[in-house]
Order: structure tokens, then sequence, then C-alpha cells
């Protein structure tokens, strides 16, 4: 049997494997660069351990890309209040509905938040949720001019035109 190794060594072994580059986190080409990427998780299946501190590690970086990882992220979060804490970097790429004001409330530790204006649902929990966390940078995916009169998009711009002054954490200006 080999020796167990103790979970703060084994958390900065696997750490490289579940962070993603801020060139590609704060990203904000049009094209995704996580529409074809694959999910690191299988790692967690290696061992109990690699699973315990790799759960962790995983939730640091959260890409939410469809209304169904919104919703199982929301589900997630629900029965597992403690994961939030550990989202660091979230990546919304589009409203999600109300299941956002919940993911927001629930994860307060977000320091990195990217916000995709190609909106193509409701982004009500967006705008009711903004105002819960306090990030210290902003990357806004701002697409052409025919979203800007989309409602939502608008909404989330209001929303984030009242939430800029009050994110004492934010660096530098909020609109580039």
């Amino acid at each position: 049997m080999a020796p167990k190794i103790p979970d703060e060594i084994l958390s900065q072994i696997l750490a490289p494997l579940f962070q993603i580059p801020d060139h590609l986190f704060l990203s904000t080409s049009l094209d995704s660069p996580f529409a074809t990427s694959s999910s690191t998780s299988s790692i967690l299946l290696v061992s109990k351990s690699w699973f315990r501190v790799g759960t962790l590690l995983l939730y640091s970086f959260v890409i939410l890309r469809s209304k169904g990882q919104a919703t199982a992220l929301q589900a997630t979060l629900r029965d597992l209040p403690d994961l939030g804490r550990f989202v660091k970097h979230l990546r919304v790429e589009n409203g999600y509905g109300m299941s956002m004001y919940q993911i927001l409330g629930q994860t307060p530790n977000v320091a990195s938040l990217v916000l995709s204006l190609h909106i193509r649902d409701s982004s009500d929990g967006l705008v009711k949720g903004l105002p819960l966390i306090n990030p210290k940078r902003l990357a806004i995916i701002d697409e052409t001019e025919m979203f800007l009169k989309n409602k939502s998009v608008v909404k989330l711009k209001n929303a984030l035109e009242m939430c800029g002054p009050k994110w004492s954490n934010l660096v530098g200006p909020l609109f580039p």
C-alpha cells in the first residue's frame, strides 16, 4: 500500500491540472474558447483522496455555457452550499434565468467574472444576483449591435452600471 499524501501537498500537485490560463478564461472573443474543450473532471476518479481534494479545485473555475449546466450548478450548490465558497472564477455565457441569482448568492468569493452580452434568455437572475458578489476583475463579451436592443441585455448593462461603483474590489474601469 502506497503512503498517503497529505491533502495540502496533493492540492499543490493537482492545482495546475484544474487551472485555466487568464488569456482563455478572460477571453472576450465571440467564439468561446470553451466550445470544444474537454473537462478535467475524470481526474477525480483516480482515488478517494484525489476526489476529495480535486473537487474543491474543480469548482475554482466555473464556466457556464448552457442552461443545463446552470441548473445543475444551482442544484449542487443548494445541496452542498460549502462548495460555493470555492468558486473564484465564474464565466457566464448567457443569462440562464433565475438560476444565476441563486448561484451568485452561494458564490461570495468570485474574484473574476466574465459575462456575455449575447443573451438569448432572461438575465433577471444575473441582474438580481450581481449585488451579492464583489469581483476583482470583470470581462464583458460585447456582441454586435443587434443585441443592444434586447431587454435582457439592457437590464444587465444597467445592473452592471449600478454595481460597478459598489464593487470595492474591482480593479480598473467597468467598461473598457
